[in-house]
């Protein structure tokens, strides 16, 4: 048997041993003197020889098994004088049992690494593959909308997109938006910073998706900026994001009349590392909470701050000093003015990432990061249509004979009458004395010395305000303007209380793009009233039609069936596309650069955290030494010295 060069003849070998079932790998080699001529090559079973037993079991790391058993089959190639390679010598027995078929694939020398080779010629034209399958979206469906900006060498930077469907839920639901960024989604490192919403059933949306190189204040303004561009330059009341300098630059540049609030959570999670053992005295922290989150006005949280600064010695902390300074951008009572839908940090923002981080992965590549996103998205979506199913046709069960509570299970979401309700249920247990004109009501809870509220009802100016601030920040009516509604005896709640983007008709109006034009969800909505237009056509056709135009009707539609699945199935075996796209023919948007960011790496933990991880950490008991450290016996100081 003769070959043209060794590698032909170590294919042809190791082809061989995956049919017969077992592994190999290449044995001795042999050189020409005087020159680095190959001339020899030996390849063996994988099993040929035996395990190295010189090695002193006393330090042995692990028990992992051995695969060598002395097997001699075997194969020699030999050059010959006219350049072509010989099979000297063949061995063909074997002193062990053979892999079945099945399990062929698990042998090293057999293993399929074809995806991960495919993926690495590929790593050149991503960049341009993942840019070109937001060009054919956008020529498919014009509600589309992306932009993408390079660097000199023509690599990726930044690229920010939205469908329709993010439009059109924005046109809704763009009222409060959360802005938070996450890492670890691609192999590029690229930040993704997704911009999340809430619905009219309290789930996270999607209102458009980017990736940036880095988190420099001018990355924010681009990505800010071409959000605008996609939401027809309409900003939101407020937008909540973390503490980050950056982030909080661009958003006053971008957005300057919307309301940039801070994360609560972010901020209350460094006050056990910033205020030291303080943090552990439980009357401080209730003190603290309660200025935090009790306080409804201004004046209220500047007295109870006051005290707890004095009370406690902290005029000389820093960190304290900061959160005073930032106080109208995180405190409740300065914002509780402003519709929040109910959120005061960005934990929307976290479990939204939390949800894509189930699809996406740090290994996946831009076109896979792309499809893998597309996926969460539908999922996301599929999960709001259910909702919208369960309120429309779910009749919710009543816990009052009240006409109000009958009215607006009819009108809110399943998950806003819930909240509703319990305001409801609660009213019950208030009273009101009134004063006027106009008309003051002094709403307090019957039988218990609790906090008093102030109500002023004005019928004719459509006008109901109470003090507490709830129907302003959440747009739900509280269980004290329900008190005051009940005994001025109004049954139903009146219009200008009933916040639209909380009904079951939130997303009934059309949502239109800056130049006009109906945004869609998606190209297959579209796709499929141009399929039924074509059904409608193709019935009426065949209406009452001879049986020849039946017959060649019939034929015709087999004969574009088996065309289809031809198609697709030369598809999946060209060499000219990868993850069924085409492999572009030339190159304009190279890949991105590996960023270095803050989210890359571990992340760097602060002082008390480390020593409560330090605390309880169990030390355990070293086989070795016999010591209770920091190692095992696989790790242990006394294997170096031996």
């Amino acid at each position: 048997m003769c070959f043209d060069t060794v590698e032909d003849g170590e294919k042809f070998y190791t082809s061989y041993a995956r049919v017969a079932g077992f592994g190999v790998r290449k044995s001795t080699t042999k050189y020409r003197k005087g020159t680095e001529e190959l001339i020899k090559r030996d390849m063996v079973c994988a099993k040929e020889g035996f395990k190295n037993t010189d090695v002193d079991k006393q330090i042995r790391i692990r028990n992992t098994g051995h695969t060598r058993v002395g097997c001699k089959a075997r194969i020699q190639f030999w050059k010959t004088e006219d350049g072509k390679w010989i099979v000297h010598d063949f061995f063909e027995g074997h002193v062990h049992v053979l892999s079945t078929p099945r399990k062929t694939h698990l042998l090293r020398s057999h293993r399929e690494v074809t995806g991960t080779q495919k993926q690495n010629e590929m790593r050149e034209y991503d960049a341009q593959m993942f840019i070109n399958s937001f060009k054919e979206k956008a020529e498919m469906n014009h509600s589309f909308y992306f932009a993408y900006e390079v660097d000199e060498d023509n690599r990726l930077t930044h690229c920010f997109w939205a469908d329709g469907g993010a439009r059109k839920a924005y046109g809704h639901f763009g009222d409060v938006v959360v802005f938070d960024t996450t890492y670890e989604t691609n192999q590029y490192s690229l930040i993704f910073a997704p911009f999340t919403g809430v619905n009219h059933h309290f789930q996270s949306i999607s209102l458009g998706c980017g990736i940036l190189k880095d988190e420099r204040t001018e990355s924010f303004v681009w990505l800010f900026t071409k959000w605008q561009d996609a939401m027809g330059r309409c900003a939101p009341k407020a937008i909540i994001t973390d503490e980050d300098p950056a982030m909080a630059a661009a958003i006053a540049r971008m957005l300057p009349e919307t309301c940039h609030r801070f994360c609560i959570w972010h901020i209350m999670k460094k006050l056990p590392e910033k205020v030291g053992a303080l943090s552990c005295r439980s009357n401080f922290l209730m003190s603290f909470k309660k200025c935090i989150f009790g306080s409804e006005t201004p004046e209220e949280f500047e007295e109870a701050w006051k005290q707890i600064i004095t009370q406690f010695s902290l005029n000389s902390n820093e960190w304290l000093s900061k959160c005073y300074r930032n106080r109208e951008k995180w405190i409740s009572a300065f914002l509780n003015h402003i519709f929040m839908a109910g959120m005061r940090s960005t934990q929307r923002g976290e479990s939204q990432n939390a949800f894509f981080d189930r699809f996406l992965n740090k290994k996946d590549s831009l076109v896979e990061f792309a499809h893998h996103l597309q996926r969460a998205l539908e999922r996301q979506r599929y999960n709001e249509l259910v909702a919208d199913h369960e309120s429309l046709y779910k009749t919710l069960d009543l816990v009052t004979p009240l006409s109000i509570e009958m009215q607006m299970s009819k009108r809110y979401t399943k998950a806003v009458f819930h909240i509703f309700q319990e305001e409801v249920q609660a009213s019950l247990k208030y009273g009101s004395k009134s004063f006027g004109p106009p008309e003051v009501h002094v709403v307090k809870r019957l039988g218990e010395i609790s906090r008093t509220h102030e109500v002023i009802h004005d019928p004719s100016n459509e006008k109901l305000l109470c003090t507490c601030k709830k129907f302003e920040s959440e747009g739900i009516p509280c269980a004290h303007m329900l008190v005051v509604l009940r005994n001025d005896f109004i049954d139903e709640l009146p219009e200008y209380l009933i916040l639209q983007r909380w009904t079951m008709t939130a997303k009934d109006k059309c949502v239109f793009d800056f130049d006009g034009v109906e945004l869609r969800e998606s190209q297959s909505t579209h796709l499929g009233e141009r399929n039924i237009e074509l059904v409608r056509a193709f019935a009426n056709c065949l209406n009452n039609a001879p049986s020849e135009v039946y017959d060649k009707a019939k034929e015709f539609v087999y004969s574009l069936q088996k065309e289809k699945e031809s198609l697709s199935a030369c598809g999946s075996n060209d060499p000219t596309t990868w993850n069924t796209m085409s492999i572009p023919s030339s190159i304009d948007v190279r890949p991105p650069n590996i960023s270095k960011t803050k989210g890359s790496g571990k992340r760097l933990k602060g002082g008390m955290e480390l020593a409560m991880e330090e605390k309880e950490k169990q030390r355990r008991t070293c086989s070795m030494c016999g010591k209770k450290e920091k190692h095992n016996k696989r790790s242990c100081p006394m294997l170096k010295e031996m």
